[in-house]
């Protein structure tokens, strides 16, 4: 065998082993400089930093394939027409196979396990179930009822293979969950880059992440600014080069920790608050009779509440219109309750101390 085909055996071979250890995905997704139609009938191999092997997976026959773009691809392409032609044309002898007794179980490829693994990790982390649970018993019962059913009906009547030959160990999957994670977090990035880069955008935007971290620091300011920005950076946000605008709480760690920021606090929060110390500051005892006139006061303040938190609408340029608002319901009138015009001064004085309005407003 000349030594050119011999590498290409031997990374064959290595390719091989490097999909079965998970360290080799397959892919779709064609060159995007080929256009040919075989690419349909194969994978294309990948690690988890995006690179492309020059090797390619037959989706009919399972063959690895090698390839180079300088070469062509005429050697993938005959194959695919190859492996058409034969499945097309109809199989009507009988072989020696058709006479001889079946395993009592077939063997499972590593390709097929690899999938059920992904298939796995992806069921434990976006349902929110410990890997362990692919060992349960009425785990391994509900998939060797799926199996059964698919061999009852199925063409190739071979023998059932059993469930323990496809489901992975526990740290199987736990080890492909953080490699699809991280997966994910790379198209994350390529897509905020996209988006940051190339289009402008005014208002809202609807897509949102949830990032947990775990904060074993005391939650002082410093420490709070010093998870933040890290946290940013690992998506390739760099506060210096972005437009951050960072909305929160009114907690003393993120005003102290985001001093010299773009910071907006929570509107709503911040009337709740305004409401909830004007109660403290007036006298305990209030006539029931005093309670409509309270009701009708705070019914404005529900309604600022409830379009303020709307998720579904822009909701940034309602905030200073409210305010004015608010402030002049706390206007007291004459024919107005001693208690309730307390309650309103007490209330524009928590406005003007819990709201804090900036140029962005």
């Amino acid at each position: 065998m000349p030594d050119a085909k011999k590498d290409i055996e031997r990374n064959k071979k290595q390719v091989m082993e490097k999909r079965q250890k998970g360290e080799l995905i397959t892919t779709e997704e064609p060159p995007s400089s080929s256009h040919g139609a075989f690419w349909e009938h194969s994978w294309r191999i990948k690690n988890f930093k995006n690179e492309y092997q020059s090797f390619v997976k037959c989706k009919l026959c399972h063959e690895i394939l090698s390839y180079s773009m300088v070469n062509g691809t005429s050697t993938i392409s005959n194959h695919v027409k190859n492996c058409l032609n034969k499945f097309s044309k109809p199989n009507n002898n009988k072989t020696l196979d058709d006479f001889v007794s079946k395993a009592a179980q077939v063997n499972v490829l590593a390709e097929d396990k690899r999938l059920i693994t992904v298939a796995c990790a992806k069921f434990c982390s976006f349902d929110l179930r410990p890997c362990s649970i692919v060992k349960g018993v009425g785990s391994s019962t509900l998939c060797q009822s799926l199996i059964n059913l698919g061999y009852q009906h199925g063409q190739a009547k071979l023998g059932a293979p059993s469930v323990n030959l496809l489901l992975p160990e526990p740290t199987n999957v736990s080890r492909t969950v953080s490699q699809i994670a991280q997966e994910y977090r790379e198209n994350l990035k390529n897509m905020l880059k996209n988006d940051l880069q190339s289009v402008k955008l005014i208002g809202n935007r609807h897509p949102y992440m949830l990032r947990t971290s775990l904060f074993n620091q005391s939650k002082t300011g410093e420490n709070t600014r010093k998870k933040f920005f890290p946290l940013l950076s690992s998506y390739d946000i760099d506060p210096n080069h972005f437009h951050v605008v960072y909305i929160s709480d009114n907690g003393s760690n993120l005003v102290y920790g985001l001093q010299g920021e773009l910071h907006l606090r929570y509107i709503c929060l911040c009337l709740n608050l305004a409401l909830h110390n004007g109660v403290d500051m007036c006298p305990n005892e209030i006539d029931r009779k005093v309670v409509v006139s309270f009701v009708k006061f705070l019914s404005l303040f529900k309604v600022a509440s409830e379009q303020l938190s709307a998720d579904t609408t822009l909701t940034l340029h309602l905030v200073v219109p409210w305010f004015t608002k608010l402030k002049a319901s706390c206007e007291p009138t004459d024919d107005e309750p001693i208690l309730l015009i307390q309650f309103k001064n007490a209330v524009s004085k928590m406005l003007d101390e819990k709201i804090y309005l900036t140029s962005l407003h």
